[in-house]
């Protein structure tokens, strides 16, 4: 049985490095400070990788990664459980004492890089808002910029539980980045 195990994770690991280089050489599109769509432009950019969100945990070491939360740290659903059961230290956020529209932060490796959790509600089934996420946004660029993050990587923010637009949310990436030169990745199914 304990053999069975180790060749199913085997499979699964070679799945997701294939996926991974898929993703990164196949199936980028970029909106950039040359797309005229995007009503606020960036000087990084944000890319739009086609996989499967968990992909994220496949980031290089020197990216930051990204999740929105309750300020009550539950993550019992969605990409926030697989964030709560790849780097745990719940309690080191609560330490924190953040608020909502806040970003609580742990260091994510060795590496200069981080795991941003953008507090956008109070409860886990509350609903977030445009307000709470664009706050939240702009504290983690705060952070960012002060430890020098030029890479993030990003699950379609807001579009589970709290159903926003994808659109919405992006839009708000963009115009707190402006200006930046943060790279921003975000890994989407669509």
């Amino acid at each position: 049985m304990a053999l069975f195990g180790r060749i199913i994770a085997r499979r699964s690991l070679l799945a997701v490095n294939g996926l991974v280089n898929r993703c990164i050489s196949h199936d980028v599109t970029k909106s950039s400070s040359t797309n005229t769509d995007t009503k606020h432009k960036t000087n990084g950019e944000i890319a739009e990788l086609k996989g499967k969100p968990w992909l994220i945990f496949a980031s290089p070491v020197d990216t930051s990664l990204v999740c929105s939360v309750s300020a009550d740290f539950e993550m019992h659903r969605g990409i926030a459980r697989d964030f709560k059961k790849t780097f745990g230290k719940v309690d080191e956020l609560k330490e924190q004492k953040k608020s909502v529209g806040e970003v609580a932060v742990l260091k994510r490796n060795d590496h200069n890089s981080f795991v941003y959790h953008l507090l956008v509600r109070e409860r886990w089934w509350d609903q977030a808002s445009k307000e709470t996420y664009h706050s939240s946004i702009t504290a983690m660029k705060e952070h960012c910029i002060d430890n020098g993050i030029t890479e993030l990587a990003v699950p379609r923010l807001g579009t589970g539980d709290d159903g926003m637009n994808w659109d919405v949310i992006k839009e708000i990436l963009d115009q707190v980045f402006d200006g930046t030169g943060i790279t921003i990745k975000a890994y989407t199914t669509r």
